[in-house]
């Protein structure tokens, strides 16, 4: 089998995560849901998670860090 190359299709730097994210969508109850951010840039995040929000849902994110000297990131 041969190797493919895989090229960036953005011109951001993506920034891998690998970490839990919690989020909410808004104007369903307050129930929080889980996934985990593979990667992040300037124009977007990548995650997997069990639960799939419509599209043009409006989500609250809860970005956790692996590192407890930094903060999570709300967004």
């Amino acid at each position: 089998m041969t190797e493919q190359k895989i090229e960036e299709k953005c011109d951001f730097v993506k920034m891998h995560l690998n970490t839990l994210i919690t989020f909410t969508i808004t104007g369903e109850s307050n129930h929080e849901y889980h996934g985990i951010g593979q990667n992040l840039n300037a124009t977007g995040l990548y995650m997997t998670t069990q639960k799939t929000p419509a599209i043009g849902s409006r989500i609250e994110l809860v970005i956790n860090s692996r590192n407890q000297r930094l903060p999570p990131y709300y967004c």
